[in-house]
C-alpha cells in the first residue's frame, strides 16, 4: 500500500544518494518466496532469517517463488485528435503499435497480490537463449485482478492515420473522415485493438468496422488483420 508520509527535510542530498546507490555492487538472496501478512490496510513482507550484507553491497531478495500464468498479448494502437478541428490534407499520422501482455492474479486468497514495482519481460528461443523483451512499471495489483504490462512496440505490426475530409456545417458542427490503414506483417493472423479519442458532443455517421464504446470519448475497434496483409478502417463521426 502507499502509507502517508508528510516530508522531513532534506537530510541527504540528492547527488550523495545517486552517488552512493551507483558505487553499490548487486547481489541476490536465495531465500524463496515471502508470504505477506496484514498490517493495517497494507501488506508486509518480512524477510525469513538473517541474511549477510558484505561492505558496500546492496542484495535483491526474491519476493515471490515462480509460478505458471497465462499470459495475453494485445496490440494497441492509440490515435490523436489532431485531424478533428482543421483541414489537413496529405497529412499521415503514423501509429506504433503497442505490445501489452496482461494476466489475472489467481483468485483472492492472500499472497496472490502483486506490489507496485518494475516488471521485466524475458523470452526464451528454439535454442534455448532467454532474451530481454521489455519492461514496465506498474501499481498495486489486489489478488484476483488483471495485471497489465507494457513490453513495448511491435515491428511487424503498424498502423498510420490520415484525414480523408473535413467539413464546416456550421459555426458549431464538423464532420471528419478519419482513415487507419493496418499493416500485418508477421506470418499469422493478429487482432489489433484500435482506440480513437474523439472529441465534443460526437455523432458516428458512418463506419467500416464494428466498435465499442469504452468511454464518452474513446470507442475501440478490434479487427482481424490476415497473415501478411493489410485492413482499412474508415469512420465518419460528427460533432459539436
Amino acid at each position: 500500500g502507499d502509507i502517508n508520509r508528510q516530508p522531513a527535510g532534506a537530510n541527504l542530498r540528492a547527488p550523495a544518494i545517486a552517488e552512493m546507490r551507483s558505487s553499490l555492487a548487486m547481489a541476490k538472496a536465495d531465500v524463496g518466496g515471502m508470504q505477506p501478512s496484514e498490517q493495517f490496510e497494507y501488506y508486509r513482507y518480512d524477510l525469513p532469517g538473517k541474511t549477510d550484507l558484505l561492505h558496500n553491497q546492496a542484495m535483491q531478495v526474491e519476493l515471490f517463488s515462480p509460478r505458471p500464468v497465462e499470459v495475453t498479448k494485445t496490440y494497441r494502437l492509440s490515435g490523436s485528435q489532431r485531424f478533428y478541428h482543421s483541414s489537413q490534407p496529405g497529412q499521415r499520422e503514423p501509429v506504433p503499435a503497442q505490445v501489452i501482455l496482461s494476466w489475472e492474479t489467481n483468485g483472492k486468497k492472500s499472497g496472490q497480490q502483486l506490489p507496485a514495482g518494475l516488471v521485466r519481460i524475458y523470452e526464451q528461443d528454439e535454442k534455448g537463449t532467454v532474451w530481454f523483451a521489455g519492461e514496465d512499471r506498474i501499481g498495486h495489483v489486489p489478488a484476483g485482478e488483471t495485471v497489465k504490462v507494457r513490453a513495448g512496440r511491435a515491428f511487424d505490426v503498424r498502423g498510420v492515420r490520415r484525414q480523408l475530409d473535413f467539413q464546416r456545417l456550421s459555426d458549431r458542427l464538423r464532420r471528419v473522415t478519419v482513415e487507419i490503414e493496418l499493416t500485418n506483417s508477421k506470418d499469422k493472423a493478429v487482432t489489433v485493438q484500435v482506440d480513437e479519442s474523439l472529441p465534443g458532443d460526437w455523432k458516428m455517421i458512418e463506419k467500416t468496422h464494428e466498435l465499442e464504446r469504452l468511454e464518452s470519448g474513446l470507442v475501440r475497434f478490434s479487427p482481424k488483420v490476415p497473415a501478411g496483409s493489410e485492413v482499412i478502417i474508415r469512420y465518419t463521426v460528427e460533432f459539436i
